[in-house]
């Protein structure tokens, strides 16, 4: 299915890898190999396709050692762009008793990839944006990450999509959303700019 994408023009998928830690991967995913998901990354990426992976943060039973794992996965995967954020347990899953991370845990998180990989493109995910939605954006670029996400959803297919409950940006005013973006970044001293296929 990829292959037939990048001749209908695709460029760019965001394809995670989850977590780098082969336990907890084949705990969440019964039946899948972490190996099988990392060559699909490698081989997509040989198509010609713009890379965006990483993992999720606070997944049961991972400690600091794995995070810094992923860090690490992340980077060598030659990412176009770091993707990370908090797992969000869904009520209707049997995870639902699940903790998300602290807050603290994403932007620590966020500032380690910004040193350790200091010219990566680092992502603010909807994830951690929908657990601090007044100001986890904010909070994510002044803490390394330089990148971020719009939720183009439009309001009638938003529902089909619900990987965690009140996900930032359903149902908003795109138009307005950009404009209030735009001004936040000018406050933090940052510009808009794209991806671009360079």
């Amino acid at each position: 299915i990829y292959e037939r994408l990048y001749q209908l023009g695709a460029r760019g998928v965001l394809l995670r890898f989850e977590t780098s830690n082969k336990k907890i991967y084949e705990e969440m995913r019964p039946g899948h190999k972490l190996e099988e998901r990392i060559n699909l990354i490698k081989e997509v990426k040989k198509m010609g396709y713009l890379i965006m992976t990483g993992f999720l943060i606070g997944l049961p039973g991972e400690e600091e050692r794995d995070i810094l794992e992923n860090l690490r996965l992340t980077y060598e995967l030659e990412a176009e762009m770091f993707s990370f954020g908090p797992f969000i347990p869904h009520p209707d899953t049997p995870l639902k008793d699940c903790r998300p991370p602290s807050e603290e845990l994403v932007l620590d998180t966020i500032a380690k990839a910004r040193i350790l990989y200091p010219t990566s493109k680092i992502l603010v995910t909807t994830a951690f944006q929908t657990l601090n939605k007044k100001d986890g954006l904010k909070k994510g670029l002044l803490a390394g990450a330089n990148s971020l996400m719009i939720n183009l959803t439009p309001k009638e297919y938003a529902t089909l999509y619900e990987i965690y409950p009140n996900r930032d940006g359903v149902g908003e005013d795109i138009i307005k959303k950009i404009k209030e973006i735009i001004t936040l970044l000018q406050e933090i001293g940052r510009a808009p700019a794209d991806i671009g296929l360079s």
